[in-house]
């Protein structure tokens, strides 16, 4: 993460950096209830998920 922040600090401020990175959590938590609700649709995917 520190190296992604030095990357990005040149050509984004801090707080806009930070809004970023929330941003990116809020998408990745909203695919993974997609994919969960997709899954509790399709028992059979659901299925093959499991270990």
């Amino acid at each position: 993460r520190a190296s992604l922040q030095s990357g990005c600090t040149s050509c984004v401020g801090e707080s806009n950096h930070r809004a970023v990175l929330d941003l990116r959590v809020t998408v990745q938590t909203i695919e993974r209830a997609a994919a969960v609700g997709e899954a509790l649709l399709d028992q059979r995917r659901f299925e093959a998920r499991l270990p």
